[in-house]
């Protein structure tokens, strides 16, 4: 049986060790990342508060550790890294624009390059061509803008926006780089567009090709010859062959998944494909026939969250990550190499309503990922210190911290682990504890806190069992925030 990551000292102690900024479970030992190389950074868009969270990856266990967060534009809504790994781009649907930001390999780090760029009337998903040269955004006015990515990650735009259906949702290129494909949510398609080897501008080639009912993705599969279209509307996968000379689309066959699919996406060797079901909270696996293309289930839905959006593979091909939407999480999914087959894992808090997730390429090294503080909030009164040893022993430090929250609100916010200095006892030690936990990782189990959106990205999980009600939340910024 799995166990949780903390422990229960005696009476009222609880302890927040090794994992950081989220609610995580043990899976046991994992293997060592394949020879494709090692997840590092992850990104979420953040429709609800218009910012972008980062993440580093521990590569042995799939779990994501907090770096805060930027503010990117208006309701984004989709983000993309190049193949290098050197820059990223969000969608922002609420703003008309696509934000650029470049990445600090070492850390992570996000910082926007120029100011926002303009797009057409609501751009829900943007993807970048297989060669890093040319970025592509889907616009849900009814056609896609087209960009050129200059050395320093700017985009310029190419000529005017090609038509595409009615109510773009998604576009995604061939691996080859000479199409690609617009899944249009309120024509029931999918547009095929060339795209011009030189210039990356764009041309429609043939006639939509007819989906299911609210195509809300597509995707294609690495080999390129076939393509899987998720059905919002009617709670299907389409699947098609594509012509490796036009790039038209023939349909092959639909497989029913769960309520609501909103994305669809292939493992690198595509063996598998997983399908995030919004309204059922749930994601559906598939084998893939490589001759056919055709899709088998495996096994039953597997429970994501709260309305996932997307699922999004890590480069090693042993985790999936899906982005809830409704519950402001993300749900780390342990891939089995032989089935395909998913188990749950554990989640990290996000900032307000996840929808897309997007990681840089697959490194030489892994980030390496140490917690070096534990904090026991003892109910009784007071906060215990440790430092953490390699072998995860546990050290005290003194002196112990007064308490920092009344015994209503200290019995709720139980949790709190600090990747810090330590912090010493003196005037103020409240205020000053609280700002050493927003300048490190800040987990917290709670519901609730009002200070969620001041805390610069150190969210924290959540559990029904402990809310933090008005009054607490209320003391707590009279406390800590004057």
């Amino acid at each position: 049986m799995k166990s949780r990551r903390f422990a229960c000292a005696s009476g009222m102690l609880f302890l927040l060790a090794m994992a950081s900024c989220g609610w995580w479970e043990d899976a046991g030992p994992q293997e060592s990342a394949p020879a494709s190389g090692y997840p590092r950074f992850a990104y979420v868009a953040n429709s609800g508060d218009g910012t972008v969270s980062i993440f580093r990856v521990d590569a042995a266990t799939g779990q994501l550790h907090h770096r805060g967060y930027v503010p990117a534009g208006s309701t984004p809504q989709s983000v993309a890294v190049d193949h290098p790994g050197r820059f990223a781009y969000v969608a922002n649907f609420g703003s008309d624009s696509i934000t650029t930001f470049s990445i600090d390999a070492v850390t992570g780090a996000l910082s926007q390059v120029g100011p926002e760029v303009a797009t057409g009337v609501g751009p829900r998903s943007v993807t970048i061509h297989p060669s890093g040269r040319f970025a592509y955004a889907a616009n849900s006015g009814g056609n896609v803008t087209a960009f050129r990515i200059l050395a320093t990650g700017i985009l310029i735009e190419i000529g005017t926006e090609t038509d595409a259906g009615n109510g773009p949702r998604s576009i995604t290129v061939h691996p080859g780089g000479r199409f690609a494909y617009v899944a249009n949510e309120d024509s029931n398609s999918v547009t095929t567009l060339e795209i011009d080897q030189t210039s990356g501008a764009l041309t429609r080639s043939g006639a939509d090709m007819v989906t299911g009912i609210a195509p809300r993705a597509v995707t294609l599969h690495p080999s390129g010859g076939f393509a899987y279209v998720a059905n919002f509307g009617s709670g299907n996968v389409t699947t098609f062959s594509v012509s490796a000379a036009t790039g038209a689309l023939t349909f092959v066959g639909t497989d029913p998944v769960g309520t609501e699919p909103h994305s669809v996406t292939l493992d690198a060797s595509g063996r598998f494909a997983y399908v995030a079901n919004f309204n059922s909270g749930d994601v559906t696996t598939f084998s893939v026939n490589a001759t056919t293309g055709a899709l088998t289930k495996v096994g039953t839905e597997v429970a994501a969250g709260s309305s996932p959006r997307s699922v999004t593979l890590d480069p090693s091909g042993r985790f999936a990550y899906a982005a809830n939407f409704s519950t402001h999480e993300v749900t780390t999914l342990a891939i089995d190499a032989a089935t395909g087959a998913l188990s749950a894992l554990g989640r990290v808090r996000v900032r307000s309503e996840p929808f897309g997730f997007a990681m840089t390429p697959a490194a030489a090294a892994p980030v390496t990922v140490s917690s070096r503080f534990a904090y026991v909030a003892n109910a009784g009164g007071g906060v215990s210190q440790y430092t953490i040893g390699t072998n995860g022993s546990l050290a005290p430090m003194t002196p112990s911290i007064p308490a920092l929250l009344p015994i209503d609100v200290l019995l709720q916010v139980r949790f709190l682990h600090v990747e810090a200095t330590a912090i010493a006892v003196g005037e103020s030690v409240e205020r000053r504890h609280l700002k050493a936990c927003l300048r490190g990782e800040w987990a917290r189990r709670r519901q609730h806190l009002a200070i969620h959106d001041r805390d610069r990205g150190c969210a924290g999980s959540h559990d029904p069992r402990h809310r933090v009600g008005k009054r607490a939340s209320q003391l707590i910024r009279r406390r800590f925030f004057g």
